[in-house]
Formats: C-alpha cells, sequence, structure tokens
C-alpha cells in the first residue's frame, strides 16, 4: 500500500512522497488508531533549485492522538528535515535534524534502552566521482 501511495502522489506538488511503515503490536490486543500509526512514518522532498533538495519527515502517530487535536508543539518535535545541496566538482553536503525515536511511537514503546530520546543532528559531506 505505501508503495502505491507513494507511487501515486510523486511527481506533483512534491517531487517525493514516501511512507514507510512498521511492525506492529504483536502481542494480540486490539490496537487503537494511535497504535496502527505508531512508527509509521510521512515524508516528502522538492528539489529546489538544481543543486537544492529538502525533505521533511513526520511520525503519524499524532494523528491519531487523543480526540484527533493536534498539539502544534508535539507536531513541531515530530518533524524531521533534510537538506541535500551539491556544490562543485562533484563535492556535496546534507545536514538534516531528526525527531526523537519516542516522538515517532508517541511517547509508547520505546521503554528500550537503545531508544533515543534526543533529537539527533547530522552532517554528511560526500564526493561523487564520474568515469
Amino acid at each position: 500500500m505505501s508503495s502505491y501511495i507513494s507511487a501515486k502522489f510523486s511527481g506533483g506538488l512534491f517531487d517525493y512522497v514516501n511512507i514507510q511503515t512498521a511492525s506492529g503490536n504483536t502481542s494480540g490486543q486490539q490496537q487503537s488508531r494511535q497504535g496502527l500509526l505508531n512508527g509509521v512514518q510521512f515524508g516528502i522532498g522538492k528539489q529546489l533549485g538544481s543543486r537544492t533538495f529538502l525533505s521533511l519527515t513526520t511520525g503519524l502517530c499524532r494523528l491519531g492522538a487523543s480526540g484527533g487535536q493536534l498539539n502544534p508543539v508535539d507536531l513541531a518535535n515530530s518533524i524531521g528535515v533534510k537538506l541535500e545541496q551539491r556544490l562543485t566538482a562533484g563535492y556535496g553536503f546534507s545536514f538534516s535534524l531528526e525527531p526523537p525515536l519516542n516522538e515517532l511511537f508517541c511517547g509508547t514503546g520505546t521503554d528500550r534502552s537503545f531508544a533515543t530520546t534526543r533529537r539527533q543532528y547530522g552532517l554528511d559531506i560526500f564526493r561523487s566521482w564520474r568515469w
């Protein structure tokens, strides 16, 4: 389903549309709407000029929050941003800002010791060769 949605909506207003699913609760309990959306990420991206690409991602569990009310602060904390810039001579960089894992799961299911609870920052410098 996520591949179909991605293919259907990419290339219109956004150059890139993606839905990444995560495994659900395996305990056999009936899940709430928020539980079904835990771990599901939605991403969009847009080419800005010939050398710049901007993408945004967020967890969809906020859509299943109680009463359907979206808290703007919680929503802002759950958004990830990535900016990719090509420079001259095959060089480029990307800067990313990823939300904490507990925002992706709306604070549930992140009691594992390896779960990140702080925002993640990244900077990559890359070089492309062509021959």
